[in-house]
């Protein structure tokens, strides 16, 4: 009985954290602004807003010289908070590594975590407007390009 309490516990914390998330991202969305340009975190390229749809909570940007697109998906925004979140990144003395990669096995935990509901990496692209919007920190801690919480 005590495992199902401390699991239903845990499952409404959840819901509820997700609920609290999207709610400021969805108050934040309007911010948003096509042509808006942003720096990835390592400063080695610019990205910027092609269109935003309301209705799908998607982002579409392009990258780079390449002008290569990439949909970004609220859910991903989203999940990049949450893991910051849990795993108790509120400061840059609790920063975390961002270690972006296109290959799964080299990448950090994060770029992982928020990869799974966003493909493919989008993690580089997700920072910067969670920045912009207020909600983390980017910077280089010890020569690792790194995030945490405002």
């Amino acid at each position: 009985m005590v495992c199902f309490v401390v699991n239903l516990a845990i499952l409404f914390l959840e819901v509820f954290l997700d609920n609290l998330i999207h709610a400021a991202l969805s108050n934040c969305w309007s911010k948003l602004e096509i042509d808006k340009s942003f720096q990835t975190p390592s400063g080695k390229s610019e990205f910027r807003i092609l269109s935003i749809d309301i209705e799908k909570d998607e982002i579409k940007i392009e990258i780079g010289i390449n002008r290569t697109n990439l949909t970004i998906t609220k859910l991903a925004l989203t999940k990049a908070l949450k893991y910051l979140i849990a795993h108790g990144h509120f400061d840059q003395n609790t920063h975390c590594e961002i270690r972006s990669n296109n290959e799964y096995d080299e990448a950090g935990p994060l770029c992982k975590y928020v990869r799974e509901s966003n493909e493919p990496r989008t993690i580089t692209y997700i920072l910067p407007i969670l920045k912009f919007f207020g909600f983390v920190e980017l910077a280089n801690v010890n020569g690792l390009n790194s995030t945490w919480l405002t």
